[in-house]
């Protein structure tokens, strides 16, 4: 029998504090789990968005007359985003500029071309442990 064995032994492998403890951490442990398993467990699925930032581009290409094939380019690299347009229209003081983001998004759907969506959006006043997951 090897000393080790042998100390554990005489300290006893677990007794009345090592239970005390292991409850105590029980307690909390167990209520949280099952609060994160719940979307889960009741097959939760919230709705998601996807914006075609392309469709967008276009868009604005077409409204502000743009010829510039390098501007256009500079532009298509730049605007992928809510952010992105916000800054672009403020920026620019579009108040010609008719175009709303909720015509060009798609629900629970990868776009029109069934492409990867750069910026998927969860529907919001939902939050759970899936919704919080960015991609």
């Amino acid at each position: 029998m090897s000393e080790y064995e042998q100390i554990l032994r005489k300290l006893g492998s677990f007794g009345p504090y090592q239970r005390r403890a292991f409850l105590l951490v029980s307690m909390f442990e167990t209520p949280l789990a099952w609060a994160m398993l719940t979307p889960m467990l009741l097959n939760f699925k919230p709705d998601w968005y996807c914006t075609d930032w392309t469709a967008i581009q276009d868009e604005i290409i077409r409204q502000d007359n743009i010829t510039d094939q390098s501007y256009i380019s500079t532009f298509r690299t730049l605007l992928k985003d809510e952010t992105a347009f916000n800054y672009y229209v403020e920026g620019n003081q579009h108040s010609n500029l008719n175009l709303s983001l909720l015509n060009y998004r798609t629900k629970n759907t990868c776009g029109p071309n069934n492409e990867i969506c750069p910026g998927l959006v969860f529907e919001e006043g939902i939050s759970s442990i899936v919704s919080q997951v960015r991609a």
